[in-house]
């Protein structure tokens, strides 16, 4: 019997100047697997064509049309994603940035249907992979890369005190 091994995948947490987090809504043929929840940029880490920030770099472009330096991504965590009802399994890198440019525009119509910039206490619930239970844990980090970003009571409330 042939082993079969896990794919390899990454996905981006960018926060613009405001503190507000891009995230897409995820079209998906499986219903179960994330159709119409709120996602971040990322995909698969391609076979032999660099690193897990070179794959970052690559999706977040494919995706948003926005450029991103493989230097100003920071690695947040790894999450094991498992499907067996699809027969899907994948182990994913999350990054975060602050820093990006070019012009945000949806560059896959067939795989979201649009990308929004959210305040942090108005992220939604809705997430694909679990995306509120990372914010959560990395909460207070990102708040000190956050620059001049105000925390708001509503956004300390959800994110620290996970109400």
């Amino acid at each position: 019997m042939e082993e079969r091994v896990a794919k390899a995948g990454v996905a981006v947490f960018i926060f613009n100047e405001k503190g507000q987090l891009l995230m897409g809504r995820r079209i998906h043929k499986y219903p179960e697997y994330g159709d119409g929840k709120w996602q971040i940029p990322g995909g698969k880490v391609t076979h032999l064509q660099g690193s897990w920030k070179d794959s970052a770099v690559r999706e977040i472009k494919e995706e948003t049309n926005l450029d991103v330096e493989v230097k100003d991504l920071k690695f947040v965590t790894t999450n094991d994603s498992q499907y067996p009802t699809l027969d899907i399994h994948y182990v994913c890198s999350f990054f975060m940035t602050t820093k990006f440019s070019g012009k945000l525009k949806n560059m896959e119509e067939d795989k979201c249907e649009e990308w929004v910039w959210f305040d942090l206490e108005s992220i939604p619930y809705d997430t694909f992979m679990n995306l509120i239970g990372i914010i959560r844990e990395n909460f207070m980090t990102w708040m000190i890369s956050l620059d001049g970003v105000e925390m708001t009571d509503l956004a300390y409330q959800r994110f620290v005190e996970g109400k």
